[in-house]
């Protein structure tokens, strides 16, 4: 426990360090997003270095981390002007607890909620994962890692082969939880964290989008009541954390237009992570690349605005001292390449390695375009094959458990998503907002992408994006 302790507050205050370069441009839960985006980025680094190297143990970690911890403490002393930790802790705390306890139903909803869960995780504290995919890969991988001190993995006989080609995000974090204790004990509970995270991001993505404090709060406390998200709450499986890298690239997404450098660095760190978690990412990247455009084009727009507000003070005599869009360019250019090789090392491990050994980086999968075979796969991932029907994408988060209580209620989302789109049509000041047409949208883009993508077995869990998007939703 104590080295479990060490080695989890070394990286977490190596991430605050990091994230101290950006607090003025942050709210509070943003900051917090920061750093738990670096403290999986900063595990994801150590582990990958140590595997490749062949020094994957708890020696090399310690010492990996320390030094991580040294460089981030002597970049901060080299910088003494940059601002500190923006929130007094004490003050802010006693803030909030006031703010709940002068409304008492909202104090008392939380309290069921936060209660119920440490409950269900207490009493399950000593219960074995008995997952189908951890006891194949999830927990498999990390404990052969452990005693072989690298990041090979073994095919598993009479498995899915798609496991041992499987991006490994997920498995080095389980991996994580797993070597100070050389077993599962907290492995299990490794979604816990981005679960939490979950919460918040829904909540800050929601004040982004102008709701109010309480109804984002509220909203957002439903991501503890859904039932993918339930099911899998000590499971070392890895969709809870799909679902938040998900979620918080859209929530850097949103801040695109406050046009910070470092945004586009956490939108790197989160996009890599991302597409290293798992190959179903890629269901998901052309709902995040609607997003993004939205916000882009949203941009273009209020600039647009913008320069013709200029114009008219540049001809009534004003005198405007702006940087042109091309000298704005090129001091951006450094920082997009700085965030294309953060994508390159946090998500593109597995994909090389694939390409260097099978000369295909989704290997097994054939990839084709436009019919083109482009990589050569065990098997093809053809829309054909799915028998692609609207009713079968509209039924698609039952999956396999549509016969339980809790995935009836996602109608409930569907009447809840017609309602918003309703509004948004009959509200002038709303109509005309193309970030928020979006984000309506991304859920039935979702489940068009997973009709036509994903293989269809029928297991909800591979819809934890859809499901996560339900509190911005309703909020």
């Amino acid at each position: 426990m104590i080295i479990f302790l060490f080695l989890n507050l070394v990286i977490l205050s190596a991430g605050i360090l990091i994230n101290r370069f950006s607090f003025k441009d942050y709210s509070s839960v943003d900051n917090i997003l920061n750093i738990l985006s670096l403290y999986f980025a900063l595990i994801v680094l150590i582990v990958v270095s140590l595997g490749l190297s062949g020094h994957l143990d708890i020696f090399w970690i310690m010492q990996f981390s320390v030094i991580i911890f040294i460089l981030t403490l002597l970049l901060q002393y080299a910088n003494p002007d940059k601002p500190g930790w923006p929130i007094q802790t004490g003050s802010y705390l006693k803030s909030l607890f006031s703010k709940l306890t002068a409304q008492p139903h909202i104090l008392i909803i939380t309290v069921i909620i936060f209660w119920t869960l440490f409950i269900q995780y207490y009493l399950n504290r000593f219960m074995p994962d008995l997952g189908s995919d951890s006891l194949s890969y999830h927990l498999t991988f990390p404990a052969y890692w452990l005693k072989t001190r690298s990041l090979y993995t073994p095919m598993i006989p009479f498995a899915d082969p798609s496991y041992a080609y499987s991006p490994l995000n997920g498995e080095i974090y389980n991996f994580w939880l797993l070597v100070p204790f050389r077993d599962d004990t907290l492995a299990k509970f490794a979604q816990a964290p981005f679960w939490l995270g979950l919460w918040l991001v829904s909540y800050s993505i929601l004040r982004k989008l102008n709701v109010n404090k309480k109804t984002s709060y509220l909203a957002s406390l439903l991501i503890f009541v859904l039932q993918p998200f339930l099911r899998e709450k000590y499971m070392a499986y890895n969709d809870i954390m799909l679902a938040y890298l998900f979620m918080s690239v859209i929530n850097y997404l949103l801040l695109i237009r406050e046009r910070h450098k470092s945004t586009l660095i956490f939108l790197a760190v989160n996009i890599g992570l991302f597409l290293g978690i798992k190959y179903t990412v890629w269901a998901y990247i052309g709902t995040l690349g609607v997003i993004g455009l939205a916000c882009l084009a949203q941009q273009f727009l209020e600039e647009k605005k913008l320069c013709r507000q200029n114009f008219k003070k540049i001809t009534s005599g004003e005198d405007l001292n702006h940087a042109t869009s091309s000298s704005t360019c090129k001091r951006y250019i450094p920082v997009i390449l700085y965030s294309a090789l953060i994508i390159i090392v946090l998500g593109g491990f597995s994909y090389l390695r694939n390409f260097l050994t099978t000369s295909n980086p989704l290997y097994p999968i054939t990839v084709r375009l436009a019919g083109i075979k482009l990589f050569n796969g065990l098997f093809e991932h053809s829309a054909v094959e799915k028998s692609f029907s609207f009713l079968a994408m509209f039924k698609a988060p039952f999956g396999s458990y549509e016969f339980l209580l809790p995935a009836k209620s996602i109608w409930i989302f569907y009447l809840i998503l017609a309602g918003a789109f309703i509004r948004l049509m009959y509200q002038p000041e709303y109509r005309k907002d193309i970030i928020l047409w979006s984000i309506l949208s991304a859920p039935i883009i979702i489940l068009l992408q997973f009709s036509l993508i994903i293989p269809s077995y029928g297991d909800s869990r591979l819809l934890t994006p859809f499901f996560a998007l339900a509190p911005v939703i309703v909020g």
